[in-house]
């Protein structure tokens, strides 16, 4: 086979796995209608399949075989899909090996949403090349916008959810009501209130989670506002970022291709986990999302 298929991630012993069948001629294939595809080959494409006809050293026939049965397929540093080879079974035949195309622009109502199976090389191959097509600007600026904005109401929600975890409700909410009622009868307008809370058991612990609600709250407000970048990091190094005031998507080899004032928030998080967030620089959402402020 003349494709070249990066197996940086493997060790040596996997690097030599055999190919499941069928999965060989259907990279190739792939590979030779569209020349702009690159291939990855990394532990989740691994699998192990009895094999009947395996003949052990004791002489003992049958035993687990280690292969590939997947390659995943990018473009331009981002994930397109991965082409495959699975059993399927069905009840007049029994159990067949097929081709498998995987891409985010497959959608099935039933199975596996993403993926497609196909006996027939020549509809694999079809159904590749209507998949197997990079994001353009726009579907680029949906795809991180639409990640990154989830991303950061999930964090804010879950920096909401620990706070409330860290008190009762009821019993704040009862003790507002005494304090409301008795400055009520003294013919007051406003209430004061401890700034301890009652039910709260671990005090400095609740004041860092309200300090990691507010700047979840800051940073999502920022996001609606368009005060900031959306980032994607491609698998290649390369960067997406999208200009939330300006509505403009650029692409970027490095950091060191980036404008100062945002490469210089950007790398500080190699040093900050995930969903450690902070007004003035933004969020790592995850590996490949990124928030930062304006």
């Amino acid at each position: 086979m003349h494709v070249t298929v990066d197996k940086s991630a493997l060790n040596h012993e996997q690097r030599g796995y055999p190919y499941r069948e069928k999965l060989e001629e259907l990279l190739e294939a792939v590979s030779n209608s569209n020349p702009l595809l690159s291939f990855v080959c990394d532990d989740k494409c691994l699998t192990r399949d009895w094999d009947r006809e395996l003949v052990k050293e004791n002489g003992e026939k049958g035993g687990y075989v280690n292969y590939v049965y997947r390659i995943k397929v990018f473009q331009d540093g981002e994930e397109l899909g991965s082409v495959r080879s699975d059993t399927r079974y069905r009840r007049s035949i029994g159990s067949e090996v097929v081709y498998g195309i995987e891409s985010f622009r497959i959608n099935k109502e039933r199975g596996s949403q993403n993926t497609t199976y196909t006996k027939d090389l020549k509809v694999a191959l079809r159904t590749a090349k209507k998949s197997f097509v990079a994001r353009a600007n726009a579907e680029l600026h949906a795809h991180i916008y639409s990640n990154v904005k989830q991303g950061l109401i999930t964090l804010f929600s879950n920096a909401s959810n620990a706070v409330r975890w860290s008190l009762d409700t009821n019993t704040e909410a009862m003790e507002y009501a005494k304090s409301a009622y008795n400055a009520h009868k003294e013919g007051k307008t406003t209430v004061e209130m401890p700034v301890k809370l009652k039910s709260v058991k671990d005090y400095d612990d609740y004041v860092q989670r309200c300090e990691k609600l507010e700047q979840a709250n800051i940073l999502f407000c920022g996001f609606h506002d368009k005060h900031g970048y959306a980032i994607k990091v491609m698998e290649d190094g390369k960067l997406i970022c999208i200009n939330l005031e300006a509505d403009t998507v650029t692409k970027y080899e490095d950091v060191q291709a980036m404008p100062t004032e945002i490469a210089n928030k950007f790398v500080m998080f190699k040093v900050l986990a995930p969903h450690e967030a902070y007004a003035h620089l933004g969020v790592k959402l995850d590996d490949q999302f990124f928030f930062i402020v304006q």
